[in-house]
């Protein structure tokens, strides 16, 4: 009993001949459209390009694409929770300029920042300094305890 496609292929076998002739006629065109390469150094580079390209694909990605595929999903999942565990609130106020604020909060802005710098600047981070104005030979940690202590 002969297949579905032994049927077809025995009815349509006195094409083959003019099939293979427009072949034939196709490929001869196309071979004379493309140019090949002007130089063999061309070719060779562009081949020695591929090989590269193939060997690495071949040593690096295929070998381990279980491990990239992972990589890749854990990258993606840090991604996702990293997105998700941005506040709302830290995204709304890093966009409003200080000019859109209300006047009382903008001068409590105003106060935290001049308290802020004042904390920064005060003594307890500066070393003493004797009456010419020469440094003192303790050290900033004790400078700090007795500040803490006293």
């Amino acid at each position: 009993m002969k297949h579905p496609r032994d049927v077809i292929l025995d009815q349509h076998q006195h094409a083959e001949p003019r099939l293979n002739q427009v072949r034939s006629s196709v490929l001869s065109r196309l071979q004379t459209l493309h140019h090949p390469p002007n130089t063999h150094l061309e070719e060779k580079r562009d081949s020695v390009l591929a090989q590269i390209t193939v060997a690495l694909w071949r040593e690096l990605i295929l070998p381990c694409r279980r491990i990239w595929i992972s990589l890749a999903a854990i990258w993606m999942f840090i991604a996702v929770v990293n997105f998700q565990m941005q506040s709302p609130n830290q995204a709304k106020f890093s966009s409003i300029s200080i000019n859109t604020l209300s006047p009382v909060i903008r001068d409590q802005l105003i106060r935290q920042n001049k308290l802020r710098a004042s904390l920064l600047n005060s003594d307890i981070t500066q070393p003493e300094e004797d009456e010419i104005g020469h440094p003192s030979a303790k050290l900033r940690s004790a400078i700090r305890r007795e500040w803490m202590v006293g």
